[in-house]
C-alpha cells in the first residue's frame, strides 16, 4: 500500500470541495444516472467506490469522482450544458495531477473520462496506456500476492483499456498502442465481476464487447496497416478475410439471448412494457460495433475489386466473384441501415462508448463507396435511395439526441460531402444522368399516401420499417469459395 504525505490528502479534500461546489445540487442526479445507466454497461467501479459515491464522496480520489460526474453529465439528456465545460476543465486538471503518481484509481478515472466525447483525445489515450503499463496492467496477475478483488479489478481495467485503445485506433486512423506481444492478461470470467455487477447481462455485455474488440484488432492489424497497403490482389485479401469473417459469424451466432436487441418492442411502435429484468436500451452500442467491424472487413474487399474507372467498365466485365462480394457488402449495408432505422430515443439516450461517434459516419462512407463503384444504373439508383433514407434517419436521430453526443450531425455532414464528391466526379465523366437529388424527388412523388415526413415526425418517435426485415442483423453470410450460405436470421418480431 502506498503511503501518501499528509499534505497530499489535504489537497485531495480541497479538490473534492471545489468539485462538489461546482456540481452543486446536480450531484445526486448525476450519481444516480451513472449507477443506473453507465455502471451496468461499463463496470469499472468497485462496490466500495459505489458505496463511497452514495454516502462518503470525500473518500474517493478526486479525479475518479470528477470523471463520474463528467461522463454522467455528458451522457444525460437535457443536463446542465453550462456545467459541462467547467466540469471537463476541472476533470482534465485532476487527471493530469493524478498521472504524476499514477494509481489504479488514476486509470479508472481516465478510462471513464475518456468516454466523454468532449474529453477524449489521442493524447489522453497515450497517457492512460503509459500509466497502465507502469502499473503492470498488461501482465497476468493470477499468481500475484494480492487479493482476488484486486486481481479482478486489474483485469476489468486492463480489458477496458484494450477495448478503448482499439476503438480509438479505428476512430483516429492511428496505430494501436497495445501489441499482442506485450499483452498477457487473462480473459475475463464471471468471477471477475462483483455483485450486483455479476448479473448475467452485465457480465455478458462487457465480455462480448471485449471479444468483439479483439476481432476489430484482427481486422485493423491485417488490413489497415502500412504493410497491408501493398495487398492489391482480391484473392489475397479474400483469403485473409475469410477466417475473420467466420469468427465474426460465430461471435454473432453465439450471442446470449440477453444481448439480443428486443426487436418485438422496437418494431411495435407502441410503449409495450418490457419483460422483467430485460432491456435492449444499453445493447445498441454492441450491435453497432459489430456492424462496424463487418463493414471494415467488407470495405477492404470492395476496394480491392473496384476497377480504376468504374464508369467505363461494362457490367459484363465483372466476374462472378465481383457479384458475390458486392452482394455480400450490400447485405451488410442494408443490415446496418436497418439497425439505425430501428433505433428509438431510449436507445439513443443510453450509454455509448466514445468510439460510437465515428461508427455512424462509417456506415455512410461505406454506402458512398458502394454507390461510387456501382456497375449499373439500377444499382446506383438503389444506393442513392438508401443513402437518402439514411440521411433522413440521421437527421431524426440528431434531433432526438439533443446535444448530439453521438455525432449524428457529423455523420450527416460527411455523408453529404461524400455524395457531393461522387456527383462531381460523375459529372466530369459524363457517364450518368441521374443524381441523388433526382432519386430523392422521385421517392417523394411515389411516397405512399399518409406517410410521415421528417417535419411531421414527433421528436420522440423514430422510423422502424424502411428496410426489408429479412436483411436485419447480418442475415446472410458469404463463403468466398462456395458462394452464399443463406441462414436467414430475421429479427425477433419482424414480419416476413
Amino acid at each position: 500500500m502506498e503511503i501518501l504525505p499528509d499534505g497530499h490528502r489535504g489537497l485531495e479534500f480541497t479538490r473534492i470541495e471545489e468539485l462538489e461546489g461546482l456540481v452543486g445540487f446536480d450531484r445526486d442526479i448525476l450519481i444516480d444516472f451513472y449507477l443506473e445507466n453507465i455502471q451496468p454497461s461499463y463496470p469499472l467501479l468497485t462496490n466500495r467506490d459505489v458505496t463511497y459515491l452514495s454516502s462518503s464522496r470525500s473518500k474517493l480520489d478526486p479525479s475518479l469522482l470528477a470523471a463520474v460526474y463528467s461522463l454522467a453529465a455528458s451522457s444525460k439528456s437535457h443536463s446542465n450544458q453550462y456545467l459541462l465545460p467547467k466540469l471537463d476543465e476541472l476533470t482534465s486538471g485532476l487527471l493530469q495531477e493524478s498521472f504524476i503518481r499514477p494509481r489504479l484509481c488514476s486509470v479508472q478515472a481516465a478510462l471513464i473520462a475518456a468516454q466523454c466525447w468532449s474529453m477524449n483525445s489521442s493524447i489522453l489515450t497515450m497517457q492512460i496506456n503509459a500509466a497502465a503499463f507502469d502499473l503492470g496492467l498488461h501482465q497476468d496477475c493470477s499468481q500475484w500476492n494480492i487479493s482476488e478483488s484486486h486481481k479482478s479489478l486489474r483485469r476489468r481495467l486492463a480489458w477496458a483499456l484494450y477495448a478503448h485503445d482499439k476503438w480509438t485506433a479505428f476512430s483516429t486512423g492511428r496505430p494501436s498502442l497495445i501489441s499482442p506481444n506485450n499483452w498477457a492478461v487473462r480473459r475475463l470470467s464471471p468471477t471477475d465481476f462483483e455483485p450486483p455487477q455479476s448479473n448475467v447481462p452485465t457480465v455478458e455485455l462487457f465480455s462480448q464487447y471485449i471479444t468483439l474488440s479483439t476481432l476489430l484488432s484482427s481486422v485493423l492489424d491485417t488490413f489497415y496497416t502500412l504493410a497491408s497497403s501493398s495487398m492489391v490482389s482480391p484473392q489475397q485479401i479474400l483469403g485473409l478475410a475469410k477466417p475473420v469473417q467466420l469468427q465474426l459469424k460465430e461471435w454473432y451466432s453465439n450471442l446470449p439471448a440477453c444481448l439480443k436487441m428486443d426487436s418485438s418492442i422496437i418494431n411495435s411502435g407502441t410503449d409495450s412494457p418490457r419483460p422483467e429484468n430485460h432491456s435492449s436500451k444499453p445493447l445498441a452500442f454492441l450491435h453497432l460495433a459489430y456492424f462496424t467491424t463487418e463493414i471494415l472487413l467488407h470495405r477492404c474487399i470492395i476496394r480491392s475489386l473496384s476497377p480504376a474507372s468504374v464508369s467505363s467498365t461494362p457490367p459484363s466485365a465483372y466476374t462472378p466473384l465481383h457479384h458475390i462480394c458486392r452482394l455480400a457488402a450490400k447485405t451488410r449495408l442494408i443490415s446496418s441501415l436497418d439497425f439505425c432505422n430501428r433505433l428509438r430515443p431510449e436507445h439513443i439516450s443510453a450509454f455509448w462508448p466514445v468510439g460510437s461517434r465515428t461508427q455512424f459516419a462509417l456506415i455512410g462512407s461505406f454506402g458512398t463507396l458502394l454507390l461510387a463503384t456501382s456497375p449499373t444504373n439500377e444499382e446506383e439508383d438503389f444506393y442513392s435511395a438508401r443513402l437518402h433514407e439514411f440521411r433522413w434517419t440521421l437527421g431524426v436521430c440528431s434531433s432526438a439526441a439533443g446535444e448530439d453526443r453521438l455525432g449524428f450531425s457529423d455523420a450527416l455532414d460527411k455523408l453529404d460531402l461524400g455524395v457531393e464528391l461522387w456527383q462531381k466526379g460523375r459529372e466530369l465523366k459524363g457517364s450518368r444522368n441521374r443524381s441523388v437529388k433526382d432519386v430523392a424527388e422521385e421517392m417523394k412523388r411515389t411516397q405512399p399516401p399518409g406517410a410521415m415526413s421528417l417535419q411531421q415526425l414527433p421528436g420522440s418517435s423514430l422510423p422502424t420499417t424502411r428496410i426489408r426485415p429479412e436483411f436485419a442483423d447480418g442475415v446472410m453470410d458469404v463463403d468466398f469459395e462456395n458462394g452464399f450460405n443463406t441462414d436467414d436470421e430475421s429479427l425477433e418480431g419482424s414480419d416476413d
